[in-house]
């Protein structure tokens, strides 16, 4: 059972229309429910389109950069939540990301459909140094990557025994900033946002540091897909830049790409799947 903290929501909402007023809270719950109902309906239509011309469906299983996908003709998006590459594995997790998880592959057709897993940014940009950090440097970041990797590696492998055609989406270039920030963010919801981000996780790396912690960790995902004979989206040599961050065209907001990526994502499905969308 998920618990809403109401009195939450009444704070924040008072706070944007003491300082943006109550037009621009209006326009913005407008807008964000018309995105909403075009993002079910690009769905409804995917779905009847492969039923109508036996096409594939791709099924964009991750954290909240999967709707970099959204609006894309056969993508079906399910986020699942702040899930991690490293808790995947883990049945009893908080967030039971394992569960979502498996709920969504036991209702699609395997004869048919792909799966693209969308997971491990959240990994790089929060988990690694904090628990580096936690742990005085006695588990090495590279080692704390290794970790995450075999256990991802154990989801992947349990898809694959179950004939699940899918691929691993790569882990973006680093962000220079550490957590998102809502559109309708007054100053003060921003402060409140990251006071809880430091009271969860006291220890944050430097973009540069996390810039390398991000390559890192792509190239070690991508080395273990190769080795298993796992499909991988590789985006990362397209979306970063000279120093490793996210180049300012394909940015949607402080840590997630926009729809600009899917053509490079949709050559990789039609040269290693065959799949056209």
């Amino acid at each position: 059972m998920i618990r809403i903290d109401i009195n939450h929501y009444y704070r924040i909402t008072f706070e944007v229309i003491r300082e943006r007023g109550v037009v621009y809270l209006f326009e913005y719950l407008l807008i964000t429910d018309a995105d909403m109902v075009m993002r079910n309906l690009n769905q409804f239509y995917s779905y009847v389109y492969s039923r109508l011309f036996k096409a594939p469906l791709i099924h964009v299983i991750g954290d909240s950069h999967s709707w970099a996908f959204k609006r894309q003709r056969s993508f079906i998006i399910h986020n699942i939540g702040p899930a991690t590459a490293y808790n995947l594995i883990n049945q009893n997790s908080t967030i039971q990301s394992n569960k979502k998880l498996f709920q969504v592959i036991d209702r699609i057709d395997t004869q048919k459909d792909l799966v693209v897993l969308v997971f491990g940014e959240i990994d790089c940009r929060v988990h690694f140094y904090n628990q580096y950090m936690k742990n005085n440097g006695k588990i090495s970041m590279d080692k704390l990557m290794d970790m995450t990797i075999a256990n991802y590696g154990k989801v992947l492998c349990q898809l694959n025994k179950r004939g699940i055609n899918f691929m691993v989406y790569g882990v973006l270039p680093a962000s220079k900033y550490i957590i998102r920030f809502p559109a309708y963010a007054t100053k003060k919801i921003r402060e409140d946002l990251i006071n809880s981000f430091k009271n969860n996780y006291p220890y944050q790396a430097s973009p540069e540091l996390r810039s390398t912690i991000n390559y890192q960790f792509n190239e070690k995902l991508k080395l273990y897909c190769e080795e298993h004979g796992f499909k991988y989206i590789n985006i990362y040599p397209v979306v970063a830049d000279e120093k490793g961050f996210i180049k300012e065209e394909f940015a949607a907001d402080e840590i997630h790409v926009n729809g600009k990526i899917m053509p490079y994502v949709k050559h990789v499905l039609r040269k290693e799947c065959d799949i056209k969308t």
